[in-house]
């Protein structure tokens, strides 16, 4: 019973990474860069206000790996006793 839970979570933190992924893509093409910079990849690493849009998807990826990482503690809990 206690890997099912450990694996399941893991299962869940690893749906957690790829949208991770994706959420920090999505947010690197919605800054706007200064195109006259030297380096094209540092200039999307800007900080300053977030979009709505974005602190939404911020907000499931935290809830999905917060979820992940409960349900993996239960199964690690079970197996240790």
């Amino acid at each position: 019973m206690a890997s099912i839970f450990i694996y399941a979570g893991l299962g869940i933190m690893l749906v957690g990474a790829a949208y991770g992924i994706y959420v920090a893509v999505k947010g690197l093409e919605t800054r706007k860069g200064d195109s006259s910079k030297p380096h094209p990849f540092i200039a999307g690493f800007q900080f300053g206000p977030v979009s709505p849009e974005m602190r939404r998807l911020i907000t499931v990826w935290g809830v999905i790996m917060i979820v992940g990482l409960i349900v993996t503690g239960i199964g690690v809990a079970i197996g240790l006793n």
